[in-house]
């Protein structure tokens, strides 16, 4: 309270002092608070005004945009994108006026992680897996042929070095681990106030032996703009992933869109995409249907699916 007297009281002796304000201002902006009620606000000195809100809200879209262009014309950026739904009730719904239901999709680009110019090379690769791709009707080369389940899961347990115990160990790496885990779980919550219990769960450690250390590192992601497009259907990931396509400033020189100077050519570069198992299927539809089609970009051929992880291990529970 005494930080919110202080800002009102700055902000009277100088418009410029309004920090506070403006955050307010954009989050009553956010969550739809009625104008009137912003006026009040901004009156009062809680809120910028209306006109100020507007243009900050312009200028972080200006902002926005251009830093999702810099970062998808590097052609090192993922993007994973998800349906959203809004629904706009009406206070007093009529036969006229009633809630609307609005379909929507949001987007983010990710900047990919260790990327630098000695690797860079590797995701200029669209061109040699289409050669392979059996979608592809005049192949180049042998197309890559995908083996049984059956031979591929043999495979797999021939070269699982994990779940094997050494000669000298009563368990594999994969049962030391689970074990920690359960033992982790009695410890901590079986008896929560035993000294004894406590003093074993710090002999434990803080975790088992790792398999693969993944980099801990930050990753920065660009918010798209929002697309009145509805994703569930297959035209509509087509109208996505081309709107993608034209807010990050990507394309081939062809392209009425182009604009050349400004846009970066994706001819021969793959893109990572992030979706759900649904999203997968729709972009795998596109490609089969598109195989015949002349262009890089119109055979949907430079996307390289990844499903997020949520859908990785619901996909691998249903496979169990």
């Amino acid at each position: 309270k005494t930080v919110m007297i202080m800002s009102i009281i700055l902000q009277s002796v100088s418009e410029h002092c309004n920090r506070i304000q403006a955050i307010l201002g954009i989050f009553f902006h956010s969550v739809s608070v009625p104008e009137k009620v912003v006026e009040t606000l901004a009156h009062a000195g809680l809120s910028i005004s209306l006109t100020s809100i507007h243009r900050s809200v312009t200028g972080l879209s200006i902002k926005s945009a251009q830093l999702l262009k810099s970062l998808v014309r590097t052609l090192t950026a993922a993007f994973a994108y998800d349906n959203i739904d809004y629904k706009f009730s009406t206070s007093q719904p009529t036969v006229e006026h009633t809630s609307s239901f609005v379909s929507a999709t949001t987007a983010t680009a990710m900047p990919l992680f260790d990327v630098n110019s000695n690797n860079i090379s590797s995701l200029k690769c669209a061109d040699d897996l289409w050669d392979k791709d059996p979608l592809n009707p005049s192949p180049n080369a042998a197309p890559m042929a995908t083996p049984p389940e059956a031979d591929l899961f043999f495979e797999f347990h021939l070269e699982d070095t994990d779940g094997r115990r050494a000669r000298d160990e009563k368990l594999s790496p994969r049962l030391k681990r689970l074990a920690w885990h359960v033992c982790e779980i009695l410890l901590r919550y079986g008896a929560p106030d035993s000294t004894e219990f406590k003093a074993l769960l710090k002999e434990l450690g803080t975790g088992p032996s790792p398999v693969e250390l993944i980099p801990l590192h930050k990753t920065t992601q660009v918010p798209a703009r929002a697309m009145k497009i509805k994703q569930s259907t297959t035209d509509g990931n087509i109208q996505v992933v081309d709107q993608l396509h034209i807010q990050g400033g990507i394309g081939e020189p062809d392209e009425k869109s182009f604009r050349a100077g400004e846009d970066t050519d994706m001819t021969g570069w793959v893109l990572i995409f992030h979706g759900d198992l649904l999203t997968k299927e729709r972009l795998d539809s596109v490609r089969a249907s598109r195989a015949i089609e002349h262009s890089q970009k119109a055979r949907f051929q430079h996307i390289i699916f990844v499903p997020g992880l949520f859908h990785y291990k619901m996909a691998c529970a249903d496979a169990l």
